[in-house]
């Protein structure tokens, strides 16, 4: 095993594309963080009335960044997913991993080294990419430590974590298409493709609570991977008469538990299907 994973990462770091995320990981926040604020000196210099100020306040602001860190559906979020396909899909194209199984190598074994390398990098990436969000935002567009009310300090250790969590479930999700299509353009595809279904049942879910109740929504929506994650931790309001609900112990558990189904399904199914392929 420690081969395996020793091989895995040196694979993963001598890749060209792992600088190249890197880099993307710090320039991402920055640029849409610039963006934001030359949206807001627009509408100060041709609306005029602090116009620019308002949408700072309500919208383009450090809080909206971090709102969005670990959606599966824009920036890192959707691009991590097309990286981990590429870089585990190198692997494969290049014969190595017909050479492991040749070598006598146990397929769970392999298929397990590939899941940890590929979860390590992309946690990595995330976490570079959270942290220049978090910075840029409150450095460039406001929003500091001092506006976090105190009730919601706990909540946002919460979202930070259940976002990194998340990332068990995209992964998982990486390896099982990429081992079950052999092919660098399907598992891309569907991939994205997961994860926008995902963010769309999210959206769908949403709406909810119009028809039933708070605790039905809240519920339903802490055991979708990317309903908690994009939403940021100081509340789930979705509606204005809405009351905020903060992520507890509780909530956390239920996100947990959403990602390890889900993540659990798509690991499983790629060790079956890739313990059972014939490698050519």
């Amino acid at each position: 095993m420690k081969n395996l994973l020793r091989a895995d990462f040196y694979r993963i770091l001598k890749h060209k594309l792992c600088l190249v995320s890197i880099i993307l990981s710090a320039a991402v926040p920055l640029l849409i963080a610039l963006f934001c604020l030359g949206i807001r000196a627009g509408a100060n210099s041709i609306i005029g009335d602090g116009a620019g100020d308002v949408l700072g306040e309500a919208y383009l602001n450090g809080k909206t960044l971090m709102n969005g860190t670990f959606s599966l559906n824009n920036n890192i979020g959707l691009v991590l997913p097309i990286f981990c396909t590429i870089l585990l899909l190198s692997d494969i194209s290049s014969g190595t991993v017909r050479n492991k199984v040749i070598h006598g190598y146990n397929r769970h074994a392999i298929f397990f080294s590939h899941f940890i390398s590929i979860l390590t990098y992309a946690f990595v990436i995330m976490f570079s990419y959270a942290l220049f969000t978090a910075l840029f935002g409150c450095l460039i567009l406001g929003f500091g430590p001092d506006k976090v009310p105190s009730g919601a300090i706990g909540s946002y250790a919460f979202y930070y974590g259940l976002g990194f969590i998340t990332l068990l479930f995209i992964c998982a999700a990486c390896c099982f298409y990429t081992f079950a299509m052999m092919n660098t353009a399907g598992a891309i595809i569907l991939t994205i493709v997961t994860c926008l279904i995902f963010g769309l049942v999210g959206s769908i879910l949403s709406n909810v609570y119009t028809v039933f109740n708070k605790d039905v929504y809240v519920v339903i929506s802490r055991m979708i991977p990317s309903m908690v994650t994009s939403t940021i931790g100081e509340t789930f309001q979705v509606y204005e008469e809405m009351p905020p609900v903060y992520i507890d112990w509780k909530a956390f558990l239920e996100g947990v538990a959403g990602v390890l189904l889900f993540g659990g399904l798509f690991y499983t199914g790629g060790t079956f299907i890739f313990s059972n392929s014939d490698l050519k």
